[in-house]
């Protein structure tokens, strides 16, 4: 395909990171999402509660956070003390996080090489690839695909490859829906409820303006999983060798 379908970003610099999240950012016309890493930034809290005191996009001091999930529907809207009414930020369906034997991939903690990240702007596909050199000596290609359905506007596709390379190496995987999401600092969620069964996960949440918002996780991996169920976070672990 010409490259000039193609947005390219060869480097992983974090002072360019919340930036890139924007630029390669996905959507069908109905739901979007920010290109925020699927296991976040260690550190980065996306919860976070705090008051924005609004003045102006000159005199308003900004807060320099890495990173920040962004999943949204337009129409979904909340009611924020400050900003009065605003898109909010929806529950986060893409967190997938790695541990290769014990460590926690994180893009800013681990040894990282061979980054690479591409949006192709004909068919809305973003694939990031990297190699993870772990600190128990094995190195791991990573590769991350997804994108949104244009013919079903409520589906988005995610695929997670990892192969270990020199050694076997035990890794655990824990994929879920974090609900523990701001806007703004505020929180807009007055009701949350989760619910699992052998192959899915569903949050169900209710905003400040009454708007039920339903999101499902449909999950396939050819190992046995455990569910977890927490106030915050709904999620399903993998433990396996590659």
């Amino acid at each position: 395909m010409d490259k000039k379908f193609r947005i390219y970003r060869n480097t992983f610099d974090m002072d360019y990171n919340k930036h890139f999240e924007g630029a390669f950012c996905q959507g069908n016309g109905y739901q979007f999402l920010r290109a925020t890493f699927e296991e976040g930034i260690d550190g980065e809290e996306q919860g976070e509660i705090y008051t924005r005191e609004f003045k102006s996009v000159t005199t308003e001091k900004q807060r320099c956070a890495i990173t920040k999930w962004g999943t949204y529907i337009p129409t979904i809207m909340g009611n924020n003390p400050q900003l009065n009414e605003v898109i909010i930020n929806l529950p986060y369906f893409m967190d997938f996080n790695l541990l290769a034997d014990g460590e926690k991939l994180s893009m800013n903690r681990c040894d990282i090489s061979d980054f690479s990240m591409v949006l192709n702007l004909k068919n809305g596909c973003l694939t990031r690839t990297f190699t993870f050199n772990t600190k128990s000596g094995s190195t791991i290609k990573a590769k991350y695909e997804r994108f949104p359905s244009k013919k079903n506007k409520h589906l988005f596709v995610q695929k997670i490859t990892y192969k270990a390379e020199n050694r076997d190496t035990n890794i655990e995987i824990t994929s879920g829906i974090d609900t523990n999401v701001t806007t703004n600092g505020f929180n807009h969620f007055m009701e949350i409820s989760t619910t699992t069964n052998d192959d899915s996960i569903t949050v169900v949440s209710k905003s400040d303006m009454g708007n039920t918002i339903t999101q499902s996780s449909y999950l396939t991996c050819d190992k046995e999983q455990v569910n977890i169920i927490d106030n915050k976070f709904l999620s399903q672990i993998w433990i396996m060798k590659i």
